[in-house]
């Protein structure tokens, strides 16, 4: 909670007793109440290593109707895929639903290799399928820091672009509410044969710490990696202040120490300085798993 949201609070409780139906009536509007992101992600099925990510705003905004809702959607999810052909899985006024989906089992959403929920409340989930080399081919399993700072920048783009909020009713004061943003990584998957196949480490063209784990198995909280310190984040706050506590928290739990903060800082600095324009990283986009 912010600052204001304290003072705001302790004043409207002073008045509570003797303005009940305004104090109510301004703290509904005003205070932040983070419903919209406690939903917990369903995972379908555990062929693929997913990075999910969500994100909603801080207090609970008013819903569009159904059909507005479903159209906006549908809007939103082009702005996520982008030119990756993507198909509606489901579409209805609780959640829409959409996958990109596995050409070699089309029909599986199970297989998908990415699979993006969206609610009326204004909250968006992405599971995005990490590239790896075909299992089990290798159990042990590297994945792409790059891969994952670029989804998550992207999303970041995402949540700041006008669609996104279109999807909920609107709010005069929209570019000075907060978000609050979960990030979490499936540890481990089954292999055909060998049973639960654990990631073990991690590529990045940035410095990673001076000590890499040595067979540790990986973890990640269901709630996703540090949420205490991902909610309630400034509508201005860039990809560094968003997710370097996520990130940080994933590294350590998987083994990582040693420079575990510079570390972090260095992949999501690269990505805001290709978001400006001065160096070429390529769009998680541009590929699928």
């Amino acid at each position: 909670m912010s600052f204001l949201e304290t003072v705001l609070g302790r004043a409207l409780a002073a008045t509570s007793r003797f303005l009940p139906k305004v104090s109510t009536r301004v703290e509904a509007r005003l205070i932040t109440d983070h419903r919209p992101i406690s939903r917990w992600p369903t995972f379908y099925g555990d062929s693929r290593f997913r990075l999910w990510v969500a994100v909603a705003p801080s207090h609970s905004p008013k819903r569009l109707e159904p059909l507005e809702f479903t159209e906006k959607a549908l809007e939103l999810a082009n702005l996520v895929f982008g030119e990756q052909p993507f198909s509606v899985d489901y579409s209805g006024s609780e959640m829409c639903r959409f996958i990109v989906v596995d050409p070699a089992r089309p029909t599986s959403l199970a297989a998908a290799n990415h699979t993006l929920h969206v609610y009326p409340e204004g909250y968006l989930l992405l599971q995005w399928g990490l590239h790896t080399l075909p299992l089990p081919e290798t159990l042990d399993v590297e994945l792409s820091l790059d891969e994952i700072v670029a989804v998550l920048g992207h999303l970041h783009w995402v949540a700041h672009d006008p669609r996104f909020a279109a999807i909920h009713a609107r709010r005069r004061t929209e570019k000075i509410r907060r978000l609050d943003w979960r990030v979490g990584l499936v540890s481990s998957i089954s292999a055909p044969n060998h049973g639960l196949a654990f990631w073990r480490s991690l590529s990045s063209s940035t410095r990673l710490p001076a000590v890499s784990p040595t067979g540790q198995n990986p973890s990640c909280p269901a709630g996703g990696f540090a949420p205490e310190r991902m909610t309630g984040i400034k509508h201005s706050a860039g990809v560094i202040e968003t997710f370097s506590p996520a990130l940080e928290q994933m590294l350590v739990d998987a083994g990582y120490t040693g420079g575990v903060h510079e570390s972090v800082r260095a992949a999501l600095t690269r990505h805001e300085v290709a978001a400006a324009g001065d160096v070429s990283i390529p769009s998680p986009l541009s590929r699928t798993p």
